[in-house]
């Protein structure tokens, strides 16, 4: 059959009526394909295709007949075309829609997944340039001043590896195809390893840190070199200017927005005091650690910044505060509440933690998040939530999702720019929903499932995940079946979650078996990790494995466990 669609295109009228180009489709129809989707892919890859969805007659009679609403979709942006000061992105879209592009360029293509949403205009705008504001322009477009219809969709570079979707397919197709593609990836990782390149990066989702990554290099952690905003200058802020040249009359806070501080061009732009060094070395410090606490951070104008976006997390905390009094209200309509310490106590329902402490913490705070909402302000919120506790249920847990995206958003952009940097293997935990379940009982913002979707979706457009539809659903289905365990999509491998957080990253033993079982969770609490074996302690004796955190020592023997599994 690939014969035959081989020599169809290679006849004239094919050469005559179809735009395609010549070099590519020579390739295609000489190439000896093992079947006919591997054929499918290549010639997707060569094909542009353009279509009428609705002729003007058909649109017009839509209206009339039917009453249908009709948008047209533009950018203002793009039709800013001949500007100065077109953004960067605008750049990036006009490179796009060009003509050379369309006509010689085949290797992009529009992702169909849209989204369609109402947009209502920003506050922060209508108090800047709305009609009573002197800087109010009526020909001037503000696309937050006004309420509209807003389309969003992606472009993805790598897309023409081809979206082949196996979850209709029967498991031995679905395995197949898998097994294939992580063949190839592996390939390149052996080759890694043959050459005593042995690194991995190992990732540990919890409570306390939402997640942590560790880079491994021939079995020892590897620092990285990170900014982390000094303690107290997360509230710094400085005079800027607007676009226009005037004055802006709110400061530029560094907590609300981190890039003034960080890009030169723009903090040149912006402050215009030529002091940009000065400024940096003021607000930022470099350091080097050998795993990164992801809860916080964030990549901005290429740096990971650690305590880069504070704000997110503070609102997970406060909605996971209410989500969970909310639940134990349910079981307990005269919850006792208790604020204290800087913490939001209820009564803790677990026997083995309630052992060492009969009160469970749903919120508490810390030096950077009282610059984002100090203890009282929350307290004030929480008091004021329980007097409404019934009607907002579903609207906190519709936005405890949406902030989960956004961190698992942020992380993904931090493990993304590192993989650029390295690229070496990804190990996650393994983990069953059973123990995704418990954690959401600890913590209603655990990021397990939305920053395993998130790394999904973002290595896919390169190429380095499966080019299927549906891959948890896909990967779940496999796992499910015991003897056929789907452990690796990638250049993410899924590692056994048995314990990583108390095998010491020394000797390799269980370090919280027998008398020391109690010793965990008490030690977890303060950072601590020691192993009654061998002497290993984190911090008093870390025998050439600095590891600042239990969760730590969990991302480093995850990393660990993945490259022992390439190597079998």
């Amino acid at each position: 059959m690939v014969k035959f669609y081989q020599q169809v295109l290679k006849t004239d009228f094919v050469l005559k009526n179809l735009a395609l180009p010549h070099q590519q489709m020579e390739e295609v129809t000489t190439t000896t394909f093992k079947d006919l989707d591997s054929f499918k892919i290549a010639l997707e890859k060569v094909c542009y295709n353009k279509k009428m969805v609705a002729s003007p007659r058909v649109l017009r009679n839509l209206e009339h007949s039917y009453g249908a609403e009709i948008f047209e979709l533009s950018s203002q942006d793009l039709l800013k075309e001949h500007s100065k000061n077109l953004k960067n992105h605008t750049k990036i879209w006009n490179l796009f829609w060009s003509k050379e592009n369309e006509e010689k360029n085949f290797d992009t293509r529009l992702n169909p997944e849209i989204g369609i949403f109402w947009r209502e205009p920003k506050a922060s705008r209508i108090e800047k340039y709305g009609e009573d504001t002197a800087l109010y322009d009526p020909q001037k477009k503000n696309r937050y001043l006004h309420p509209q219809f807003t389309i969003a969709f992606s472009i993805n570079e790598n897309a023409l590896s081809n979206d082949l979707n196996y979850a209709f397919e029967g498991f031995e197709k679905q395995k197949e195809a898998m097994m294939e593609f992580n063949q190839k990836i592996n390939k390149e990782f052996k080759d890694g390893l043959e050459q005593k390149k042995l690194g991995a990066f190992g990732v540990d989702t919890g409570e306390a840190e939402l997640a942590t990554i560790g880079l491994t290099d021939n079995g020892k952690p590897f620092p990285i070199k990170v900014l982390k905003v000094k303690s107290g200058k997360l509230n710094y802020s400085k005079q800027g200017y607007l676009k226009d040249g005037t004055k802006r009359e709110k400061p530029y806070r560094a907590i609300d927005n981190l890039s003034y501080y960080l890009k030169k061009d723009l903090y040149d732009k912006t402050f215009r005091d030529n002091h940009f060094e000065e400024t940096f070395r003021e607000i930022f410090e470099e350091i080097e650690t050998e795993t990164i606490d992801l809860t916080s951070a964030k990549l901005i104008c290429e740096h990971i910044v650690v305590n880069g976006d504070l704000h997110t997390r503070s609102k997970l905390n406060i909605l996971n505060a209410k989500r969970q009094i909310r639940q134990a209200l349910i079981t307990n309509p005269n919850l006792e509440i208790k604020f204290e310490d800087n913490k939001i106590l209820i009564p803790e329902t677990d026997e083995e933690r309630k052992k060492m402490n009969p009160w469970k913490a749903v919120y508490h705070t810390n030096e950077d998040l009282e610059q984002i909402k100090n203890f009282e302000a929350v307290k004030e919120e929480i008091e004021q939530y329980l007097k409404t506790v019934q009607d907002d249920s579903a609207e906190v847990l519709q936005n405890i999702n949406r902030f989960r995206e956004v961190a698992a958003g942020n992380m993904t952009g931090v493990i993304f720019h590192l993989y650029n940097k390295y690229p070496i293997l990804i190990a996650i935990e393994n983990l069953v929903q059973g123990t995704i379940e418990k954690h959401r009982l600890r913590y209603e913002g655990v990021m397990d499932r939305p920053l395993e979707r998130a790394l999904y979706r973002k290595f896919q457009s390169i190429g380095l995940t499966p080019p299927v539809s549906d891959l948890i659903a896909i990967r779940d289905n496999l796992t499910q079946k015991k003897k056929d365990k789907m452990s690796q999509l990638g250049v993410l491998q899924f590692v056994d979650e048995q314990n990583t957080s108390k095998t010491c990253p020394h000797c390799e033993k269980n370090a919280y078996e027998g008398e020391r079982k109690s010793l965990y969770l008490e030690e977890k609490k303060k950072e601590i990790f020691s192993c009654g074996h061998c002497g290993y302690h984190n911090i008093n004796k870390p025998m050439g494995l600095s590891l600042h955190s239990n969760d730590a020592v969990a991302a480093f023997n995850i990393a660990q466990r993945g490259i022992k599994n390439l190597k079998k």
